[in-house]
């Protein structure tokens, strides 16, 4: 016997069909996701620079290669009491995936700041951790996925990334943009 679905049934099937699929949504490092009005929240924020604004700033970006043409810049410096706190970037989203992307630096520092370590945590629980040390060659690496998670349970979420460790190394952030799927 073949299954047959009456016609009357056809438009709430296909609504749950479509509400099934996920969808994708971009989170500027300055800017508000478009679906819900949440913003990334940075803590330690004097100690946080908006890329495109800082002349201070060791990273001098291409703010055509970034989206939205921004970038959030910080620096740990466990050795200096201004840099000393690792800086944390906060962002609560509902879904079942997460992609974190930044900008990464082979410029030659003599004050190690070129090289990142970061860590991520998902709802207080330690989920991964990023480290690049320069290659010298004084480019930029733009758009390089530093975190991804697609194996979330759909719920709402509280994503940290950490630049730095308390007593580790010199530690430099440049992030761009977070996509989440929901």
């Amino acid at each position: 016997m073949a299954f047959t679905l009456p016609w009357a049934a056809l438009p709430a099937f296909l609504s749950a069909y479509a509400h099934a699929q996920l969808s994708n949504h971009t989170v500027d490092d300055g800017g508000a996701d478009s679906f819900t009005g949440a913003m990334i929240s940075y803590s330690n924020y004097t100690e946080w620079n908006f890329g495109p604004r800082c002349v201070a700033c060791i990273a001098h970006l291409d703010p055509e290669k970034v989206h939205n043409h921004t970038w959030h810049d910080a620096t740990y410096d466990g050795s200096e009491d201004i840099f000393s706190l690792p800086q944390n970037a906060t962002f609560k989203f509902t879904g079942s995936a997460l992609y974190v992307y930044g900008v990464i630096s082979n410029t030659v520092d003599i004050t190690g700041t070129s090289n990142t370590g970061i860590s991520f945590f998902i709802d207080n629980e330690s989920v991964g951790q990023f480290s690049h040390f320069s290659d010298g060659s004084n480019a930029y690496k733009y758009h390089v996925l530093l975190y991804a998670n697609t194996s979330l349970p759909h719920k709402e979420h509280c994503f940290k990334l950490q630049n730095g460790h308390i007593g580790g190394s010199a530690s430099l952030i440049l992030l761009d943009y977070i996509i989440y799927s929901r």
